[in-house]
């Protein structure tokens, strides 16, 4: 839903099955963990609300970003370092490292 200023109640965007987790970015962009026309993943939806799939994958139930705008997704088991612009997803065990090296991992 989008609330107006004058407290004029909308739909701000339908279609996602099971959403769970939610994060706004720096753009005022949301990410949602749900699925989405059939595919599973974190589903951008920008502030004119059109939607894509910015990261696909199985079990995601929440992120959030940090203070440098990469994504944090937390799945079922793990939890991952995104950096959405370069497709670089760094594991949570290189998390606990100081200077967050990251691996190399396609997205779908």
């Amino acid at each position: 839903m989008r609330i107006s200023p004058d407290g004029e109640v909308t739909r701000f965007f339908s279609g996602l099955g099971r959403p769970q987790g939610l994060a706004f970015d720096r753009d005022g962009n949301v990410y949602v963990a749900a699925s989405r026309r059939g595919h599973r993943g974190i589903v951008k939806i920008t502030p004119d609300a059109e939607a894509e799939m910015a990261v696909a994958g199985i079990g995601i139930v929440g992120l959030c970003f940090d203070d440098q705008g990469n994504m944090i997704v937390a799945t079922n088991r793990e939890i991952f370092r995104v950096h959405l612009e370069s497709k670089v997803i760094g594991h949570s065990k290189l998390l606990r490292q100081r200077h967050f090296p990251l691996l190399r991992y396609p997205i779908l």
